[in-house]
């Protein structure tokens, strides 16, 4: 839609009628101007001023003989790439409303921002005269609007960062957690992981009055292998037996296997029943096939071995865990009294298993 001043009204502001108006109702047009709040301006239409109000002459500092007469530029510079509104002549060619945003430097040297609209001044033959603008001061918004999208940046920046220590944070937790719950040596299970699991499988098996078994693994005459070939080479056979040992040990995702301290790895296997002493077999083999030369070993083939205690015990039936523990302890004894490089194992026979448990020999 088309918006404009009044034809009659406009021929006031033309050089052709300027003389035919009174100074009354040139006073009267002034006085109305005056009282407007935003920056006015009339320009004929080479874009030369022809009448301002009173708060365009505050804003800029300069009275009203210093701006009339003067090009609209000298004072504002548009923000925008809209189309001049004096650039055409032609009806089909006339300019039309506009909004732009522009900016005027006062008489100070302080820059201002303005919205300002543009309506063009078109006579009684439709023929473009001049522009009547309405320019609103928008500094203070505008300020306020570019505070706020650097808050809204500096937030986000803030929450990146946050996000990124966060995650940073929770890498480095889980780091500790694995140092705190994994033996450096031997990259198993600690002590201190195995003891928090068997506290909490012993009180579950309590009251589901299910089996758990236990094994305690012992490398054989590692001391001597140690002083023969140094803790270096001590530390790599620790390593390699406990490998193998947790590879045949850790099948299901409640198994636990660790390092129980020295040259001892204990593994703790819920709801187990039934071939367990299949499985101490079978890790006894695996390192011995491992082929670690001893030579210190008094046991045939010069190879390092292991002698393990297994034991599958019911929880609800004995006193405390660590009874549990000692009849493990006392089968690797009988282990080693047998010669070493082989297993012991119990399992009470009089006992009828209460739930349905895991057959090991699988």
């Amino acid at each position: 839609m088309k918006v404009c001043v009044p034809p009659r009204l406009v021929e006031l502001f033309t050089l052709d009628h300027v003389q035919k108006v009174s100074q009354a109702q040139l006073e009267i047009i002034q006085l109305t101007l005056d009282t407007l709040p935003d920056l006015v301006t009339i320009q004929d239409a080479d874009s030369t001023i022809r009448m301002i109000n009173r708060a365009f002459s505050d804003k800029t500092g300069l009275a009203y003989e210093k701006i009339l007469g003067k090009k609209s530029e000298e004072f504002f510079i548009s923000k925008a790439n809209n189309a001049s509104v004096n650039s055409a002549s032609q009806d089909s060619m006339l300019p039309h409303f506009t909004q732009q945003e522009e900016i005027l430097v006062n008489s100070s040297g302080e820059i201002c921002l303005f919205d300002s609209l543009k309506m063009p001044l078109l006579d009684s033959q439709n023929v473009f005269r001049g522009t009547f603008s309405m320019s609103r001061d928008i500094t203070r918004q505008k300020r306020r609007e570019d505070e706020r999208e650097a808050l809204v940046r500096r937030l986000q920046e803030t929450v990146e960062v946050l996000q990124k220590q966060s995650k940073l944070l929770k890498n480095m937790n889980l780091q500790l957690q694995d140092l705190a719950t994994t033996d450096e040596l031997t990259n198993v299970n600690n002590r201190r992981f195995f003891d928090h699991h068997y506290e909490i499988e012993w009180s579950r098996c309590c009251r589901e009055k299910s089996p758990l078994a236990l094994m305690i693994c012992d490398i054989d005459h590692f001391k001597r292998y140690n002083d023969h070939y140094g803790h270096t080479t001590g530390d790599d056979c620790l390593a390699a037996v406990a490998q193998a040992l947790r590879k045949h040990t850790c099948r299901r995702p409640g198994d636990v296997f660790a390092r129980f301290g020295g040259e001892e790895f204990v593994g703790l296997l819920p709801n187990t029943s039934q071939g367990l002493a299949s499985l101490a077999k079978r890790c006894v083999d695996a390192v011995s096939k491992l082929g670690i030369l001893h030579a210190k070993t008094p046991l045939k083939g010069g190879v390092v071995t292991v002698s393990i205690g297994a034991v599958v015990g019911y929880p609800h039936l004995l006193d405390e865990p660590s009874d549990l523990l000692d009849l493990a302890d006392q089968q690797l004894y009988l282990a080693k009294q047998k010669g070493r490089n082989t297993y012991e194992f119990l399992q009470p026979e009089t006992i009828q298993v209460p739930c349905e448990t895991e057959d090991r020999e699988s």
